[in-house]
């Protein structure tokens, strides 16, 4: 995220930002909410008064809408933000709906009556870690290999390679011809995300020995990619062992700055000590805010679903965040669509670790 401007007057006022990143327009998502005001270039049909509904001719515009409600798109990368129109161009009646599409490297005003500290310290976080380079992981056994991209907030999967193998003509060892060409086949992919994505490390995750006799083979072929490569044991291959690697903190030996890594510690950590029935958690938007009440939220987790589900939600949640924040409690937010976000969702989408025990 880049941070053009801020033009604020006790917490009043506008931000120009620049999302650069699918992980930007998921924290914009976060941040806008239902009344604020968002400024930004859109298309908009024009139509004469004598023109027919559908007809009149499709203008770029600098629109200003007031905020009811937003979506994330993953497929194009688009955050979808739907309001009535409150300033723009002579031509365009005020008070009809229409929705603006901000994609990556779009410039868009946010105007808030209130700007929380919530809201200034994510996107002063996302301007921060913008430069964290993602990591690849590269999850294989002897039939198939596929291929993560692990950024601060997100996991995607990029493609899959199937071995080939025929019975026991196939062996893990790099002489095979088979595995030679399997070997090479992924060693030409990964070699067109470091161009595309630019990750300085990669982890090699699966079963058995075949990540480790692949990694020799790239040390025999291409010394500089074996320099940043990592291995890490799993259980299983391709999407499940991009999860299991993630689960069982093998990032977290390669790097401590991806956020995906210290949430699922998190989640992890509430949900151990909820089994062992402790009284160092709450769960839910009663239990969280009653212990928010009492000063004793010391890490409060909410997932992106509970965030965006309904402005009475939001309202709430925003109301303990700024409770939790003042007591010099952390915040995080989860995404939903992974293993710890979906966790957390069967929990309401908010529970917090305590800072001493309560009773309910």
């Amino acid at each position: 995220m880049r941070i053009v401007r801020e033009e604020l007057k006790n917490n009043k006022g506008k931000i120009i930002v620049i999302p650069q990143s699918f992980d930007d327009l998921w924290i914009l998502l976060q941040i806008i909410s239902p009344g604020d005001i968002v400024f930004g270039k859109t298309t908009r049909r024009i139509k004469q008064d004598t023109e027919q509904i559908d007809k009149g001719e499709r203008k770029t515009v600098y629109l200003g809408i007031k905020v009811e409600k937003t979506a994330l798109s993953d497929f194009p990368n688009m955050l979808r933000i739907t309001g009535v129109i409150v300033q723009g161009p002579d031509d365009i009646p005020r008070n009809t709906y229409h929705t603006i599409n901000i994609r990556e490297n779009t410039k868009i005003e946010i105007f808030k009556e209130k700007w929380t500290s919530f809201a200034l310290n994510r996107l002063k976080e996302a301007e921060r870690i913008s430069t964290i380079p993602p990591i690849l992981i590269v999850s294989m056994d002897d039939e198939v290999c596929c291929f993560g991209l692990v950024t601060n907030y997100r996991v995607s999967i990029l493609s899959k390679i199937h071995s080939n193998r025929s019975g026991k003509r196939f062996s893990s060892r790099s002489t095979n011809p088979v595995t030679r060409t399997y070997f090479g086949n992924i060693l030409k992919t990964i070699k067109e995300y470091l161009t595309r994505y630019s990750p300085e490390k990669i982890v090699l995750v699966g079963p058995g020995f075949v990540k480790t006799n692949f990694k020799s083979f790239v040390a025999e072929t291409n010394a500089n990619v074996a320099k940043i490569m990592f291995v890490e044991n799993t259980s299983v291959a391709c999407s499940n062992g991009i999860y299991e690697a993630i689960k069982r903190g093998a990032l977290e030996r390669v790097t401590k700055e991806i956020q995906i890594v210290k949430e699922t510690e998190l989640v992890d950590e509430f949900i151990t000590r909820l089994g062992r029935n402790e009284k160092t958690v709450a769960y839910g938007l009663e239990q969280v805010f009653r212990a928010a009440e009492y000063s004793a939220i010391e890490t409060l987790l909410v997932t992106d679903s509970a965030l965006t589900k309904s402005i009475e939600n939001y309202e709430k949640i925003k109301s303990i965040i700024e409770l939790v924040e003042k007591q010099r409690g952390k915040v995080f937010v989860v995404n939903s669509n992974y293993d710890s976000g979906a966790q957390l969702d069967g929990f309401g989408g908010i529970a917090a670790i305590l800072r001493y025990s309560l009773e309910y």
